[in-house]
């Protein structure tokens, strides 16, 4: 009787100790699914703004304050080149652009033409068709959630968020600065962060590419919204800078 108590106790053990083990790596599958929550990018900008850089309000590039309905104002460490309503404010610019992983789903290269179009003759029928991010952003809920996942997103002046465009970070030559003091330069389709940024974009990458729902793309479409992929300058001490500057103790909050 007590060998078959003994015997019985190591089966439970052998079943329970894997089950326990599986149950783990389900819910770390889980939680690589990042943001399902908000599909919003509108959302969460005006949650970024209010939430998670309520306290710190400095642009990533150029380390610029803004005040809490983004304005920019005139500062030391950014010189426009040319005044206009995107050098005094702050946009939300994706760190992969959003081309990069925009570009893998099929609606992004489609256009949308809306039945009613057909009417478009009759003067009071107004049609717009939709391509590009309006297209992926119409079609598909899992672009929708990785356009709004915040890891992937920091404030930057306008006018640098638009020079910077979907270009890959790279090294460039010299030291041409287009913007004064802001150490960023733009050139040949490539972009070149300042040295004191470098360390966190792979943090910010890290997280992001850990938490966004890639089981559908194929390898080559992975690597374009990995590391390498994007082209970000790795360095040494990438972890602890890179989470420093994200903050994601406050997007967590905010997701769960």
């Amino acid at each position: 009787m007590t060998e078959f108590i003994k015997k019985g106790i190591g089966y439970c053990f052998f079943i329970i100790i894997p089950v326990f083990f599986l149950a783990g790596c389900s819910s770390e599958k889980g939680g690589s699914l990042g943001n399902t929550k908000y599909e919003s990018f509108t959302t969460v900008k005006k949650l970024l703004l209010s939430k998670v850089y309520d306290t710190r309000k400095r642009t990533f590039y150029c380390d610029c304050p803004f005040t809490a309905d983004k304005h920019v104002g005139s500062s030391k460490k950014f010189k426009p080149k040319k005044k206009s309503a995107r050098s005094s404010r702050i946009e939300w610019e994706h760190i992969v652009p959003a081309h990069a992983f925009g570009s893998t789903f099929k609606a992004w290269h489609k256009t949308y033409r809306p039945w009613k179009c057909w009417l478009s003759f009759l003067p009071w029928v107004k049609c717009r068709s939709v391509k590009g991010r309006e297209n992926a952003r119409r079609a598909s809920v899992e672009y929708r959630y990785m356009e709004s996942d915040m890891y992937n997103l920091v404030p930057a002046i306008g006018e640098v968020n638009q020079a910077r465009s979907n270009y890959p970070f790279r090294i460039i030559r010299g030291e041409k600065r287009e913007y004064g003091p802001c150490d960023i330069e733009i050139s040949d389709r490539k972009a070149e962060p300042a040295p004191r940024i470098r360390g966190t974009l792979p943090g910010h990458i890290s997280i992001w590419t850990g938490h966004i729902r890639v089981g559908k793309l194929s390898n080559q479409k992975k690597k374009r919204c990995s590391i390498n992929g994007t082209g970000l300058i790795l360095s040494r001490n990438r972890s602890a800078s890179g989470v420093g500057k994200l903050k994601p103790y406050r997007v967590i909050r905010i997701l769960l």
